[in-house]
């Protein structure tokens, strides 16, 4: 005899009941301590605010970054002298400058009222916070990416949306493997928007940094023409930092007219965002237009994906960057793909004449052809075939639902952990 058949009405009721989770049931699931092994670490508040909560929690970690990742990357003096001596040429948005003070004086009342480097006889400023964010300027990261949609995804679960798959190629140094850190932003400030940023204690720019209106987009080197240098000789804007004033600010987008021009003057490397005259169509036009208007020192590769826009324009693109130009590369411009994939490495592919790479022809082996199709945990695969022993992330990321995973290197010698999956919702709490 069938024993379920048999059990009560009301119990099996109760038991449809109990096993119907908090989400299911229209609840928010709780924001995870630590997503792929990494904490979490949630900043709200105004930008002093946001950097008194990042000091107080981080302030031993920062000194660990600078002290043995840092400083001897070079020499600890030389190191502190360039620091020192770019105070005068760091042109940052206001809040940059409150969130940096806020960072110092956190650190401070954490620590006792002390927060130096060891090779220092006087505590950290708050100048001295923003230029650590200097670093990707003189050294870069490499890293890997690629996007897909349209067709390319068609026959996935996926149906036609974008996803975009990630590798950050950094280094394998205990030091960075262990200060990583999944900031939330949460800001307070009118025009700015929540935001998270996979990235390290005291740093204050973006790497990979996706905002509430889901707009992601991922750093890489760009080795070409690399024009500029550094320390520069004009004032400048760091560029994770410029990076990271486009995805914070929130856009109010559509009302540009199909095929018209954005026509922007903003700061150059004064850093100042200037007056736009219209909307921009979509957020990938504004994430373009504001990064292009400032001059950067070295160049750089931003893959961006963003939701499906309203000029039905493609959903990612990658945003070619040198000192004083820039470009941006579509799928059509990728013929070797063939499809609706886009694939970033670390080679400028529109800006200058590509060079070889043994990442990107591997994922025109997997992905070329425009009968082929994808979905999330193929593209993982790909990204496996293209990890360096440098890769320390993995990310991929669903811009139509939220979905954000994350897998992280966290010890020498180890391996990136598999991708754990949460989602924009679950993050900024909403």
């Amino acid at each position: 005899m069938n024993q379920r058949k048999a059990m009560p009405l009301f119990i099996l009721l109760l038991s449809a009941l109990l096993s119907v989770s908090p989400v299911a049931s229209g609840q928010t699931a709780e924001r995870p301590a630590t997503l792929g092994g990494i904490p979490v670490v949630v900043l709200s508040g105004t930008h002093y605010e946001r950097g008194v909560v990042h000091g107080k929690t981080l302030g031993k970690q920062i000194i660990d970054v600078v002290d043995n990742y840092l400083a001897p990357q070079t020499n600890p003096i030389l190191f502190f002298m360039t620091i020192k001596g770019m105070r005068d040429l760091l042109r940052v948005d206001p809040g940059i400058e409150e969130e940096a003070k806020g960072v110092v004086a956190g650190a401070k009342e954490a620590l006792g009222g002390r927060f130096r480097s060891r090779y220092m006889s006087d505590d950290f400023t708050w100048q001295d916070i923003v230029g650590f964010s200097t670093y990707v300027d003189y050294v870069g990261t490499n890293c890997s990416s690629v996007s897909a949609w349209g067709g390319a995804t068609a026959d996935s679960g996926l149906n036609g949306q974008a996803v975009l798959v990630r590798n950050l190629d950094w280094s394998n140094d205990p030091v960075l493997l262990r200060n990583q850190v999944l900031f939330v932003h949460l800001p307070a400030e009118a025009g700015e928007q929540p935001f998270l940023s996979v990235g390290f204690a005291g740093f204050l720019g973006c790497l990979s940094c996706i905002n509430q209106q889901r707009l992601g987009a991922f750093l890489n080197l760009g080795y070409g023409s690399r024009t500029g240098k550094f320390p520069p000789d004009e004032a400048y804007t760091p560029s994770a930092l410029a990076f990271r004033h486009a995805v914070e600010v929130k856009r109010d987008v559509g009302s540009g007219g199909s095929g018209s021009p954005v026509k922007a003057l903003l700061g150059g490397i004064q850093g100042r965002p200037g007056k736009v005259d219209q909307a921009p169509e979509t957020l990938l036009d504004g994430f373009v237009t504001d990064m292009a208007g400032r001059s950067s020192v070295g160049s750089y590769i931003i893959h961006v994906v963003a939701p499906p826009s309203a000029t039905k324009q493609d959903p990612a693109l990658v945003l070619e960057l040198a000192a004083s130009k820039h470009a941006v590369r579509h799928a059509a411009d990728d013929p070797q793909l063939g499809g609706e994939v886009l694939v970033a490495t670390n080679h400028h592919r529109k800006l200058g004449k590509p060079s070889s790479c043994r990442r990107y022809q591997s994922a025109v082996d997997e992905l070329g052809g425009s009968d082929k199709t994808t979905d999330p945990e193929a593209l993982l695969g790909v990204l496996g075939k293209m990890r360096r022993p440098d890769t320390m992330e993995t990310m991929l990321f669903i811009p139509a639902t939220g979905e954000f995973r994350l897998g992280t290197k966290t010890k020498e010698g180890g391996e990136v952990g598999i991708p754990e999956k949460t989602s924009l919702e679950v993050l900024f709490g909403k």
